[in-house]
């Protein structure tokens, strides 16, 4: 095995582990009861058109006649637990977290749950564990298909909370179809997680 191939392979056994952040959140409010859980999602659409200027691709106007362009939209999920406290979650190249929560913005839609008496670990592992049952090794780490609408659905869903999962998916299984949209997206990744993404 060439050392080129040796480092990608230990890259990305790290990156499908339970990151350090991640670890350090549950050791300090895992066992805190959530009692509601906003999901945001925000459109891509300025992320978009900065790459266009830049130079990736060009397909902003392909994007806008195959009427997907603005069906694509970055997810997060804001988690309030019993003391008050709030944290967000997303997925990036890596899972992020932000203690106090994501901020909404005027074109930002969510969609809430409350009434809920689970833990932080329980939203947390029973959607890690959900993934792994599936054959997914890529939970914790961004793919083309293992996205932040994935991440979120697994953990929601892991914990009988079903009817979110539309709001959560929008049409995911159409986008993923589209080539300019793998293509696009193929930038992105590439880009930011250089030898540790997949399409």
């Amino acid at each position: 095995m060439s050392y080129a191939k040796y480092v990608r392979k230990v890259y990305k056994t790290y990156l499908r582990e339970r990151p350090q952040n991640v670890q350090d959140l549950l050791e300090k409010y895992g066992d805190s009861i959530i009692t509601k859980i906003d999901i945001c999602r925000t459109p891509l659409s300025r992320i978009a058109e900065l790459a266009t200027r830049i130079g990736s691709l060009g397909k902003l106007d392909e994007l806008r006649q195959q009427g997907l362009y603005d069906k694509l939209f970055h997810l997060n999920m804001n988690v309030h637990l019993e003391d008050g406290t709030v944290i967000g979650l997303e997925k990036n190249q890596r899972p992020a977290i932000k203690i106090g929560g994501f901020p909404k913005s005027d074109d930002t839609a969510c969609e809430s749950v409350d009434g809920l008496y689970i833990t932080l670990n329980d939203l947390i592992e029973k959607g890690e564990q959900k993934a792994l049952k599936k054959g997914n090794k890529n939970f914790w780490r961004y793919t083309y298909k293992d996205n932040c609408q994935k991440f979120i659905n697994d953990m929601i869903t892991a914990n009988y909370i079903h009817h979110l999962s539309k709001f959560i998916m929008q049409d995911i299984e159409e986008i993923l179809k589209n080539e300019t949209i793998k293509k696009l997206s193929k930038y992105f990744i590439d880009g930011a997680t250089l030898v540790g993404a997949e399409i």
